[in-house]
């Protein structure tokens, strides 16, 4: 039983840590725009804002179907060879771990081991650190916006479910659709 406890505590640390290392590089970004490209298609277009002391990062998830296609390239690729990337990181390679790091999140978001509470309360921690620290986030999918979550956020009916005042979700349809996306990657 000890364990158990031992175990979950361990858990909400991480997801402690993941929160605060993802809303310290978000609030380091000011202006600028990366446009992912695979096979010259694009994938995900992320652009930072700085207005009004409020920093906003605008995540456009473009092609969903890349989520699969990066699960997959995780999957090949062992732990031998990120230990050798690390060693040889460029500033790509950084952009990738800041990346990486939101993808850590996103996993714990949408962890099947998780019910929908655990769940809401790591995007309400995530919504209130943002909060706190004036930064905003606003997911969209396909250049619609789904969700926003941060100091910008807004919300209506959105806070009777989340029971915060930092996630507004703009669109149940597009929030529904970038869920499963981000959902069906863990799947494989």
């Amino acid at each position: 039983m000890m364990s158990v406890g031992t175990e979950k505590a361990g858990n909400n640390n991480d997801e402690s840590k993941i929160i605060d290392t993802l809303v310290k590089s978000l609030k380091s970004l000011k202006s600028g725009n990366i446009l992912v490209e695979i096979e010259n298609k694009p994938t995900i277009d992320i652009t930072a804002s700085y207005e009004n002391d409020i920093n906003r990062v605008d995540v456009d998830l473009l092609d969903p179907d890349i989520l699969g296609i990066l699960k997959q390239l995780e999957v090949e690729n062992s732990d031998e060879k990120k230990d050798e990337v690390k060693k040889n990181a460029t500033s790509f390679d950084k952009i990738k771990d800041k990346l990486d790091i939101a993808k850590d999140f996103f996993h714990m978001f949408t962890d099947s081991e998780k019910n929908l509470f655990e769940q809401l309360n790591i995007v309400k921690n995530l919504a209130q650190k943002l909060s706190d620290n004036n930064v905003t986030v606003v997911l969209l999918r396909k250049g619609k916006e789904a969700i926003v979550i941060g100091k910008d956020a807004n919300p209506t009916l959105s806070r009777l479910l989340s029971r915060s005042d930092d996630v507004q979700i703009k669109s149940v349809t597009e929030s529904s659709k970038l869920v499963g996306d981000i959902s069906s990657d863990d799947k494989d």
